[in-house]
C-alpha cells in the first residue's frame, strides 16, 4: 500500500484542539443555566457573562459590541459589590480593550483611566494581588498612548 492509497481514505474532521474554547454556543448555554440557579444579578452570573466576552475577544472578536456587552452588563452587576473591587478593575481594563479596537479611544482611555486608578490607589494586598507589575507598567504606557491619539484627534486644523 503506497501513500497515495492513505491519502485517499476518509479525511478525518479537524479537531479543536480546545484552543478556542469555550465557545461563546457553550457559554450562553452556562449563562442560560447560571441565570436558573442564581439569578441575573448574582455574582455568579457575572463571571460567566466576563467568560462570555472573553470567548469573544479569543476568536478574533475584539471589536464585537457582544463582548463589550457583557462585560458592560457583569461591571454593573460587580459594582452592586463595591465599587472598589478587583474584579470592577479588571472590567474596565478588559472594556478599554475593546473600545480601544472598536476605535473609542476616548472611551478607552476613560475606562483605562478608572482601571490604572483603582490598581494604583490601593494598598498592594487589597487590588493589586492579582496584578503582576509589568501589566501595570504596559497599561500605564498603554494610557500615555492613548492620550496622545486622542490628542491628535482633537487637533484643531490650522487658519489660513
Amino acid at each position: 500500500m503506497s501513500r497515495a492509497d492513505d491519502a485517499t481514505g476518509p479525511v478525518p474532521s479537524p479537531q479543536p484542539w480546545g484552543w478556542f474554547e469555550p465557545t461563546p454556543a457553550q457559554l450562553r448555554e452556562k449563562l442560560t443555566a447560571t441565570r436558573a440557579r442564581c439569578g441575573e444579578d448574582s455574582v455568579e452570573y457575572a463571571f460567566v457573562l466576563v467568560e462570555l466576552g472573553d470567548a469573544h475577544m479569543v476568536q478574533g472578536r475584539l471589536s464585537n459590541p457582544a463582548a463589550q456587552a457583557s462585560y458592560e452588563t457583569a461591571l454593573k452587576i460587580f459594582q452592586t459589590e463595591g465599587q472598589e473591587t478587583p474584579e470592577v478593575a479588571w472590567l474596565y481594563d478588559k472594556l478599554a480593550n475593546v473600545k480601544q479596537s472598536s476605535g473609542d479611544t476616548f472611551g478607552a482611555e476613560a475606562d483605562l483611566k478608572k482601571a490604572l486608578a483603582l490598581w494604583q490607589d490601593r494598598p498592594p494586598d487589597k487590588l493589586r494581588w492579582a496584578l503582576r507589575d509589568d501589566h501595570l507598567t504596559r497599561r500605564e504606557e498603554d494610557l500615555e498612548r492613548l492620550r496622545k491619539v486622542n490628542a491628535f484627534k482633537n487637533r484643531k486644523p490650522p487658519e489660513l
